[in-house]
C-alpha cells in the first residue's frame, strides 16, 4: 500500500473570487504589478503560475480569470480537479477522467473547440 493509514484532503472552494484590485488594496501587489498582469491578460500572453503548496497559485489564477472574462473570449478550461472559476460568458470547462480522458487528450481535442484562450489549472506530466 501507498500508505499505512487512511488519508485525505478536503479542498474548499473560495467563497470570493480575488481581483487583481484586491490583491493591491490588501498591499499583495504593487499597481503596477497589477496592471503589468492586466496589460498581458488583454495582449493574450501565455502565462505559468507556479508555487508551492498553498502559497496562492488557483487564487491568483482565478483572479487573472476574473480579467480574462472582461475580453469576451472563448475560454477552455482543462482540469483534474474543479477548483478554477471562471464568469467569462463563453467558457467550457473540461474533465480529465481516471483511465479514460488524460490531462493530455483534453488539451489535443480543445483545438477543435475553437478557443480564444485555453487554461490548463494543474500541469503535472507529459501534457
Amino acid at each position: 500500500p501507498v500508505v499505512l493509514a487512511p488519508c485525505f484532503a478536503i479542498r474548499k472552494p473560495a467563497a470570493k473570487v480575488y481581483t487583481l484590485a484586491d490583491y493591491v488594496a490588501e498591499r499583495i501587489m504593487l499597481p503596477l504589478q497589477a496592471d503589468a498582469l492586466k496589460k498581458a491578460v488583454r495582449e493574450r500572453r501565455n502565462m505559468l503560475i507556479a508555487g508551492g503548496t498553498s502559497s496562492g497559485k488557483t487564487t491568483l489564477a482565478n483572479a487573472l480569470l476574473a480579467e480574462v472574462a472582461e475580453c469576451d473570449d472563448r475560454v477552455i478550461l482543462i482540469e483534474d480537479t474543479r477548483e478554477l472559476q471562471c464568469a467569462a460568458r463563453d467558457c467550457v470547462a473540461l474533465r480529465t477522467r481516471r483511465g479514460s480522458v488524460t490531462l493530455a487528450d483534453l488539451v489535443r481535442s480543445t483545438l477543435r473547440l475553437r478557443p480564444d484562450r485555453i487554461i490548463v489549472g494543474e500541469v503535472r506530466g507529459a501534457e
